[in-house]
């Protein structure tokens, strides 16, 4: 199974109606909105020192601490 070097030179067409309206296309994507992320629960803020994060991290998703360590 092989790749033909003449793949590489393969592009994705650009639509004729982007190309005609690229810069009125710019503004719109700005004024895009971001999805709203509703929460059932308030996320819970855990404050941790770096040197204890991979512990409390496999505290929390019961992960057993390696014996690297």
């Amino acid at each position: 199974l092989g790749v033909s070097k003449d793949s590489r030179a393969i592009h994705k067409p650009c639509s004729s109606s982007s190309s005609s309206s690229s810069s009125a296309a710019a503004p719109s994507a700005s004024k895009r909105h971001l999805p709203v992320i509703i929460y059932t629960h308030s996320p819970k803020v855990i404050h941790a020192h770096p040197s204890d994060f991979m512990a409390l991290v496999q505290k929390l998703t019961g992960m057993p601490r390696s014996e690297k360590e």
